[in-house]
């Protein structure tokens, strides 16, 4: 549940899955942009 939270709060969501492990890359809009 908390990647389904962190996916509205972000503007961009990115999860790789591979055989070290997995990454998620979230990016949040600043508030200058």
């Amino acid at each position: 549940m908390g990647l389904w939270v962190a996916r509205l709060l972000s503007s961009d969501l990115t999860l790789r899955v591979g055989l070290q492990g997995s990454t998620v890359v979230m990016r949040f809009p600043g508030k200058d942009g």
